[in-house]
């Protein structure tokens, strides 16, 4: 097939889906590696992320908002969340991914160019 076998896993994780984020991948609107972290969320979590972000929200998801929306999850499921109230952490994340994606992101790397960090 020409396939490696941690792509392979990659694209059947996508099976983990719900039919609408499926879709939205398969119509490649949401690239296949936010679509594979969005994947390890449960369905109810994944129904909120649709309702919380809308179709366009997804669409400008990156993989690192996508990787750091994984993390939360988890953290919440081992008990580890940030926003421990008796609320779980997607309702409360999504908002607030929302909110962090509007304001502009501040590089941590020099604009030089010559790859040497920077303080700040």
């Amino acid at each position: 097939m020409g396939e490696s076998v941690d792509t392979l896993q990659r694209l059947l994780k996508l099976n983990d889906l719900i039919p609408p984020l499926q879709r939205l991948v398969s119509a490649g609107l949401v690239s296949q590696t936010v679509g594979y972290h969005m994947a390890f969320a449960t369905p109810e979590e994944q129904e909120e992320l649709l309702v919380a972000l809308g179709e366009a929200g997804l669409r400008g998801l990156s993989a690192e908002e996508a990787r750091w929306l994984k993390a939360e999850l988890e953290a919440e499921r081992a008990g580890r969340g940030k926003w421990r109230t008796g609320r779980p952490t997607s309702s409360r994340a999504w908002p607030r991914l929302r909110r962090a994606r509007g304001k502009p992101r501040r590089s941590r790397w020099s604009s030089s160019g010559c790859g040497r960090r920077t303080n700040g």
